[in-house]
């Protein structure tokens, strides 16, 4: 099963940034608020990173940080842990459960991308293609950065046999995130002659 990502930390409360801090300071600031899932002074504290030193091995990955690993947009109280729920609803087949809760969810929160990624993992286990790839490509339109919802789009591509597509999607899935594990698995699957 295409599984969601599981996050355990609920979305602590946003704090100030102190000014007059190093670029350093400001990256492990921001590393620890991601963390934490406190979203908001984490994008706080990487932008400041990017600002100082856009063009440094720090400012980069601060970018891809912001780019790629934190909701794009801000979210509403409670929004986070839903997707958390609804990740371990997927993870317990209870996918009908999960859905409902995401499309409330999608609802409060129409710029969530994370939310349309639960729901295309959602529709993957439950064999609906089709509405997997939409939700895929709706959390890709909200961020294109987001290398988890360009891994669903590449594994809604590969169920439908849709070979070269789900290769040009699991690469995107890389190129933003080095480190996503599911499109090189992806990539691994593929008819030989496409690879």
């Amino acid at each position: 099963m295409f599984q969601p990502i599981l996050v355990t930390n609920a979305q602590a409360s946003d704090k100030a940034i102190p000014a007059n801090l190093k670029a350093e300071d400001y990256y492990a600031m921001g590393l620890k608020y991601s963390e934490d899932n406190n979203f908001q002074a984490a994008r706080a504290a990487l932008t400041r990173v990017t600002q100082m030193e856009p063009t440094s091995g720090m400012g980069k990955s601060a970018q891809e940080m912001l780019s790629s690993h934190l909701p794009r947009y801000p979210i509403t109280p409670g929004a986070f842990n839903e997707v958390v729920r609804s990740t371990t609803l997927i993870h317990e087949e209870k996918l009908d459960e999960a859905i409902t809760m995401l499309e409330g969810t999608t609802q409060k929160n129409p710029k969530f991308e994370w939310a349309y990624y639960n729901l295309a993992c959602a529709y993957l286990a439950k064999g609906n293609i089709s509405l997997a790839k939409a939700y895929a490509q709706k959390a890709v339109t909200i961020n294109p950065c987001y290398s988890s919802g360009w891994a669903a789009m590449a594994e809604a591509s590969f169920r439908s046999k849709n070979y070269p597509e789900a290769k040009r999607f699991a690469q995107l899935a890389i190129k933003y995130d080095s480190e996503n594990t599911v499109a090189p698995e992806i990539l691994k699957r593929l008819p030989r002659s496409i690879r």
